[in-house]
C-alpha cells in the first residue's frame, strides 16, 4: 500500500516537473518601454508617445495604430528605448519604418 502511494506521488511529481520545465522555455520577452519623439505638420512642440512592447517592431506597429486611429500624420524624429539598470533612455538607430509615417 505505501508503495503503491510513493509510485502515484513519484509519477505526479515527474509530471508536474516536466510540465514546469516546458513552460519556462516558453516564457514570453520581458515587456520594454519605448518613447516615440514627433511632431505635427508646421507645429511648433514636439510630443511622445510611450508603449511597453516585447520589440521594437511590435512597438512601431503600436506607435502607426495609435497614429491612425487618431488620423495624426507625424514626422518621427526619435526612437528610444528605456534602460532599466542604467535608468536613462537609449536612441534607438536607424528609426524603424513606419508605412503611413514620413
Amino acid at each position: 500500500m505505501m508503495l503503491e502511494i510513493s509510485l502515484k506521488f513519484f509519477e505526479k511529481w515527474h509530471i508536474y516537473r516536466y510540465i514546469s520545465l516546458i513552460m519556462k522555455k516558453e516564457r514570453e520577452a520581458p515587456l520594454e518601454e519605448f518613447k516615440f519623439h514627433y511632431h505635427l505638420g508646421n507645429s511648433v512642440g514636439s510630443s511622445d508617445k510611450y508603449f511597453m512592447a516585447h520589440d521594437l517592431d511590435e512597438a512601431s506597429e503600436m506607435f502607426t495604430y495609435a497614429c491612425s486611429k487618431r488620423h495624426l500624420d507625424p514626422h518621427l524624429t526619435r526612437v528610444e528605448k528605456w534602460n532599466r539598470w542604467k535608468r536613462d533612455w537609449e536612441n534607438i538607430e536607424p528609426l524603424p519604418p513606419c508605412p503611413t509615417l514620413n
